[in-house]
């Protein structure tokens, strides 16, 4: 066989730290937020549906009744924060104020 083609099929290591700046490109952090902003594609936020049984959940776990401020840190363009005061869980201002 091509040793190029096996060579391809090793596995990676976990962790290679590159001296590409990945996360800050602008092409690749406009495609990023498309995809998390996008409810049909499920690769980088979860589907609308996924997200609306995970916020079901949360405010199961979590009632609004006894902890009705929920701080959200986390990664993403706070997708999950836009159904969080459908069930009764209030927002920091300046949170909603800056992502709703």
């Amino acid at each position: 066989m091509n040793s190029s083609f096996i060579t391809s099929l090793r596995k990676p290591p976990i962790y290679t730290k590159s001296m590409v700046e990945f996360w800050n490109d602008e092409y690749i952090s406009e495609q990023m937020l498309k995809a998390h902003l996008d409810p049909e594609f499920d690769g980088a936020s979860r589907k609308s549906d996924f997200i609306e049984k995970s916020v079901a959940w949360i405010t199961e776990q979590i009632p609004p009744a006894d902890y009705p401020l929920l701080l959200d840190i986390g990664c993403g363009p706070g997708i999950m924060l836009k159904c969080l005061p459908k069930r009764g869980i209030k927002l920091p201002e300046w949170i909603f104020q800056s992502v709703l």
